[in-house]
């Protein structure tokens, strides 16, 4: 039997391989995790698994770049939501997850929005795409 916690490490690694053979950066959190530049961030997800016993989960995340980041956080601190930062952070999130999931189905993978509306802009991969 195979664990579902290396079958979803095996899942993204072929999901990060597409994402970089696509051209698209693919970063790592740094020591805050949080990366430090801007790109994908493809990782295993197993808080459902911790808390409901349900299988892992390969969550595909864009982050913006550093910049645009911490300018969009201070706004949102200030509570300023009419900020062009922030906007322009939803925006770039709205885009690149449309263009995540195009890419990864091009690639044959099976991916959709992630239903989670505390990051209404991640992609859950559920399966695919194939080796090679």
């Amino acid at each position: 039997m195979t664990d579902p916690l290396d079958a979803a490490e095996r899942l993204a690694r072929r999901v990060r391989d597409a994402l970089t053979a696509a051209g698209l950066p693919v970063v790592d959190p740094g020591p805050d995790e949080e990366p430090a530049g801007g790109g994908a961030q493809v990782r295993v997800d197993t808080w459902n698994r911790h808390f409901f016993g349900l299988e892992p989960e390969v969550v595909v995340t864009w982050w913006t770049g550093p910049q645009l980041r911490a300018d969009m956080v201070a706004a949102v601190m200030r509570k300023d939501l009419e900020h062009p930062s922030v906007r322009r952070s939803g925006g770039t999130h709205e885009a690149m997850c449309a263009a995540l999931l195009a890419v990864l189905t091009s690639a044959g993978s099976t991916a959709r929005e992630h239903d989670n509306d505390m990051a209404p802009f991640n992609v859950h991969v559920l399966a695919g795409p194939a080796d090679g």
